[in-house]
């Protein structure tokens, strides 16, 4: 049975429900698959993407962008599909500090993951605000730092930890109308797509078929997740997490797909901002 690895970028909780309902319900093995689901706790703590490029049957979750740049240095990185098509990345911010709005960011302390950086500079840039006007830190930082006024605003997903923050927390979503990426990309290297690309397209259909799964029964959905997530073990939580998921999962290129005109739009965009080299085609980024 070939055997693939998928190298995710957090640990598994409700973002992942499709991958975890394919493995719970045997989906996997049912496309003729081994998938070995490698959270970032078994992982070496390399970035995934040079992960998935120095190993010969591997994907990975990573966000848009990343994928977009990797590709365009020439990293033999492509993107095979999308878990979630409208991507529920905002910033979070306490409420009673100001920080309502996009526009409320000047002069402001903003913790990012490595991953969304790059793009609320491009963000910021599309609302004509100067982004080293932002205080941006880039690197370690907790919800606790957010609570206790170490930074004004930090990045998290509208679908999860806005859940954690409770009511009184503003979420400031990071889109514009000329930037507005899928996320939860899935990725593979030019090693693997070479040498396994139907199996690839065979695993990117059973993530898909587990996440209409999911979207079908949110219930059982989040009992899956319980039952193998630290971070997301309460399936009340979870149910309330799942029900709305909908609006992220689904899109134009269906479940897991790839919207080419939206990822065209925002490779532009990324291109504009100086954050990818100008010329680079769609083909270059989008395996399918």
């Amino acid at each position: 049975m070939p055997e693939l690895a998928l190298f995710l970028d957090w640990e598994l909780n409700c973002q992942f429900a499709g991958v975890i309902w394919a493995m719970e319900a045997g989906l996997f093995e049912r496309a003729g698959l081994l998938v070995d689901v490698v959270p970032p706790s078994r992982q070496s703590g390399a970035p995934v993407l040079d992960l998935i490029a120095g190993h010969g049957a591997a994907v990975g979750t990573v966000e848009e962008n990343l994928v977009m740049q990797a590709a365009a240095a020439g990293h033999g990185v492509r993107a095979v599909g999308a878990m979630l098509q409208r991507s529920p990345l905002v910033l979070m911010a306490r409420g009673g500090v100001g920080v309502q709005n996009i526009g409320d960011l000047h002069g402001r302390r903003v913790a990012m993951h490595a991953d969304g950086a790059a793009h609320l500079r491009a963000i910021l840039a599309l609302h004509d605000i100067d982004p080293a006007g932002v205080h941006i830190t880039v690197g370690g930082w907790s919800l606790g730092d957010l609570e206790a006024g170490q930074f004004d605003a930090v990045q998290g997903y509208a679908i999860t930890e806005a859940h954690t923050l409770g009511q009184g927390a503003w979420l400031i979503p990071l889109h514009h109308p000329k930037l507005s990426p899928s996320s939860i990309v899935m990725a593979a290297g030019a090693q693997t797509l070479k040498a396994q690309g139907a199996q690839v397209q065979a695993m990117v259909r059973a993530v898909a078929e587990g996440w209409r799964c999911v979207l079908a029964d949110p219930a059982r959905a989040a009992d899956h997740v319980a039952a193998v997530s630290r971070e997301h073990s309460d399936p009340e939580t979870n149910m309330a997490i799942l029900s709305g998921i909908g609006a992220y999962a689904n899109g134009p290129a269906g479940i897991c797909g790839l919207d080419r005109s939206q990822w065209s739009r925002n490779l532009e965009t990324l291109a504009d901002n100086g954050l990818v080299p100008g010329g680079v085609g769609i083909d270059t980024i989008i395996w399918d």
